[in-house]
């Protein structure tokens, strides 16, 4: 065929579509480093390192001027900050075109990790009490400091308290209600956590008995006055000791010792009631 050639090597790669062709890869990186984020904070580094990858900066979002562009990079994590590029640049149309949809994969990813914790958490919690596991108490107790912290016990009944007069609804129900009136009290930097039976346990940080006896008082007023005298409330409070995780089997020792000595007609003192 005359007056037509055809081109047989290489196809031509333009400057515009080389340009294209790396926003598309940084792009698929980007959205890459979003699938595997692990917490919010990762989301916001993702889409800083994608703005900074094209050539761009990033800035405080306030005070706005004419290069920055509407849109927070930080996902909610930390103060908002936003992308800079000139107007009317090439690097500012490529912004323009594709972080609005970056920043709402990365508001997506960031809720599926809070999902993630949230659903970590519950798993970390007891389901009747809504109280931390014993296993997350153990945990705090790795880090307790022995003389300086004490750990105590509030258990529903005594020794052999059994299910049978209550039932279970009614068992949890006392359980739950321990656990609300404690969750009540407690400092906001104490830790505190679910006994074996039907107890929790409270770690608190920096106290003397002087602080830790006053709580455990107003844990049985406020016991008195919302469960009556129906279900006796058993109460031990404990130094922390080396290694700091043994005294939690000091503080179940204590309270059994307490419910035997009241269940044989003893008071916690070893006299007779």
């Amino acid at each position: 065929m005359t007056g037509c050639s055809r081109r047989t090597g290489p196809p031509i790669v333009t400057d515009h579509l080389g340009e294209e062709l790396r926003l598309l890869e940084a792009v698929a990186d980007a959205q890459r480093a979003l699938l595997g984020m692990r917490r919010r904070a990762d989301a916001r580094d993702a889409l800083v390192a994608y703005v900074e990858r094209l050539g761009a900066s990033v800035a405080p979002a306030h005070p706005p001027t004419d290069a920055t562009l509407p849109v927070d990079l930080s996902v909610g994590e930390g103060l908002p900050v936003v992308p800079v590029a000139p107007p009317g640049t090439p690097l500012r149309s490529r912004l323009e075109r594709t972080l609005p949809e970056l920043v709402h994969q990365a508001h997506a990813a960031a809720a599926r990790c809070d999902e993630l914790a949230t659903a970590r958490l519950d798993g970390d919690r007891d389901p009747v009490t809504g109280a931390p596991t014993r296993g997350r108490l153990l945990a705090a107790l790795e880090h307790a400091v022995p003389g300086e912290d004490r750990l105590l016990g509030m258990v529903v009944g005594g020794e052999g308290w059994a299910i049978e007069p209550f039932g279970r609804m009614r068992t949890d129900g006392l359980v739950r209600a321990l656990a609300d009136v404690v969750r009540s009290l407690r400092a906001p930097t104490d830790h505190w956590g679910r006994l074996g039976g039907y107890g929790v346990a409270v770690l608190a940080l920096r106290s003397d008995e002087g602080r830790t006896g006053s709580f455990l008082a107003e844990v049985q007023r406020r016991w008195l006055e919302e469960r009556g005298l129906d279900v006796h409330l058993r109460t031990a409070d404990v130094a922390i000791t080396s290694p700091p995780v043994a005294s939690l089997d000091h503080l179940e020792a204590e309270l059994a010792r307490r419910a035997t000595a009241a269940s044989s007609g003893r008071d916690d003192h070893g006299g007779r009631r």
